[in-house]
């Protein structure tokens, strides 16, 4: 990012704080109307309310309504089935939502790729930048400073972001006419394009093609990249007008009421609907029913997919969408553990311009090091690249390149090592888990596991399929390595019998016990 893009980015910046500062002392009204923040399960909701309640009690965010709605029946049914979950709950609370300025923020995923936030969620993890109090902000706070100038430039719909996206603009980029449907765009490396969504428009700006997660050679075949290899992302920010949104509501509606064997239809966990795939599709000009049908799912492309695909096709596809393609702008993706290291831990290098910096509320100042709402020992080594949040660390050695995330911890921890320590409540008894796995490490899958393989696990210990898994599902998500104790110190005791046991150091007598162990999963 050259000089003067960070200067644009940084008074762009100042003046939207600046604006929810006024907004925070009552001297202006905040433009959302409703926020609606969605969640994976009850246990999520309450931790997500119990954080607003905190905001709201400490007066860091304004006097506005805030709903968190978690998926039914605790079940994933997908950001699609999840924005009409949402649509369902506005037209049940409020006949006169369709003339109001709403914010959906999708927050429900799973955050296998950050497994230390899919208790608490990706949109409350820490972001390096000081709160009035000297609290950390978070993804959260970010979101209520950076879209509070946002309305202003919207007519009465909803806006619907990604809850692990930050993003950086201005909103007077934001050129809106009457338009039905409009997705902000910024530009970003054909990389990080393969793992989300790319625009293909005309030259009016109209969107032709989404390319959902396609492969760089597909991309490159669409035109959808530039002379500097670059693509128009989707940031996951869309807004959709008043009609758009009761036209959706309507798929689950009969005679305009909710109709329970409609709303089965699309709101399930074997389909999992896509807001981002299913729904946004038939918005394009250059797509085909047929293209579409067999488009991949999140779930499971059935016949029942097929049916609402069709029927979503027949409502949406009079409609166009317009891309924004904002410049300067930033797109911040919190997708993976590792990304939440460098995000961190570059903070005063990087987003200096954003008042970012490595150590906020904490003893130590090491800009080597990222530190948030943490103590640390004066005996304690760090190494270079580490990000320590929420703990309490002493007499601790950690390596390079660590995370070590709420966690009271004496030790040592080898280099590019997570370690998560997470209560548990059981049948009102409280449990505790400590979480330990790679940077590198992707729970979909059994690449890597704590710098070795799942298979290396196994086959030094004499560990069993049956050991690890209940199911047929065989990923590193799904094993279950992690001894359940009564308290935190054998959580993390645990913890490190499990990396001895990696690196094929552990003895028969602490083999045998993690396998008597009850043990859970990520």
């Amino acid at each position: 990012m050259s000089f003067e893009e960070m200067l644009f980015l940084k008074e762009s910046y100042i003046e939207t704080l600046e604006n929810y500062n006024l907004i925070l002392n009552k001297e202006k009204k905040y433009g959302w109307d409703w926020i609606i923040i969605t969640a994976s399960n009850i246990r999520q909701e309450k931790s997500y309310i119990t954080q607003i309640e905190y905001r709201r009690k400490q007066g860091l965010i304004p006097d506005v309504r805030i709903d968190v709605i978690p998926d039914e029946g605790e079940k994933r049914i997908g950001s699609g089935g999840a924005t009409l979950n949402v649509l369902k709950f506005l037209n049940d609370n409020d006949k006169n939502w369709l003339n109001k300025k709403i914010l959906i923020i999708h927050s429900g995923g799973d955050s296998k790729r950050i497994p230390q936030y899919s208790a608490c969620g990706k949109l409350f993890s820490h972001v390096p930048r000081s709160l009035v109090g000297n609290k950390p902000s978070t993804l959260f706070d970010e979101f209520m400073v950076t879209l509070s100038l946002v309305p202003e430039k919207l007519n009465n719909g909803i806006l619907i972001a990604s809850g692990d996206v930050l993003l950086l603009f201005n909103h007077l980029q934001l050129d809106i006419h009457n338009e039905s449907s409009i997705a902000i765009s910024m530009k970003e490396s054909v990389n990080t394009g393969e793992n989300h969504g790319v625009f293909l428009t005309d030259e009016k700006g109209v969107l032709c093609e989404f390319l959902h997660k396609n492969n760089e050679e597909t991309l490159v075949k669409k035109g959808a990249v530039d002379n500097q290899n670059m693509v128009d992302i989707d940031t996951g920010l869309i807004w959709i007008n008043s009609e758009i949104a009761n036209k959706l509501l309507s798929l689950i509606q009969t005679n305009g009421k909710i109709d329970l064997k409609k709303k089965n239809k699309y709101i399930n966990d074997v389909n999992r609907l896509s807001f981002y795939g299913d729904i946004l599709y038939p918005l394009s000009s250059n797509g085909s029913v047929e293209d579409y049908l067999n488009l991949p799912a999140e779930g499971v492309n059935d016949d029942n997919l097929k049916e609402c695909r069709k029927k979503i096709w027949n409502e949406l596809n009079g409609y166009r969408m317009r891309i924004i393609k904002t410049s300067p702008s930033k797109f911040i993706h919190v997708g993976t553990t590792n990304e939440l290291r460098l995000l961190n831990t570059c903070a005063s290098k990087d987003y200096s311009f954003l008042n970012w910096e490595n150590n906020i509320l904490t003893n130590i100042s090491n800009q080597n090091i990222s530190v948030i709402n943490s103590l640390i020992g004066e005996d304690v080594k760090i190494g270079e690249g580490s990000f320590i949040e929420d703990s309490i660390l002493d007499e601790a050695v950690i390596g390079k390149n660590c995370i070590v995330s709420g966690a009271r911890f004496k030790g040592k921890l080898p280099d590019n090592t997570v370690l998560h320590v997470l209560p548990l409540n059981i049948k009102d008894k409280e449990f505790f888990i400590a979480r330990v796995y790679g940077i590198f490490d992707n729970p979909k899958n059994n690449d890597y596991f704590l710098n070795s393989t799942i298979e290396s696990l196994m086959k030094n210990n004499k560990i069993s399929n049956n050991d690890l898994w209940d199911d047929n599902d065989k990923s590193l998500w799904s094993a279950n390595l992690y001894e359940l104790c009564d308290t935190e110190n054998d959580a993390i005791l645990a913890s490190e019998r499990l990396i001895k046991m990696i690196n094929n150091t552990a003895g028969e007598v602490e083999v045998n016990k993690w396998k008597k162990s009850k043990r859970l999963s990520l």
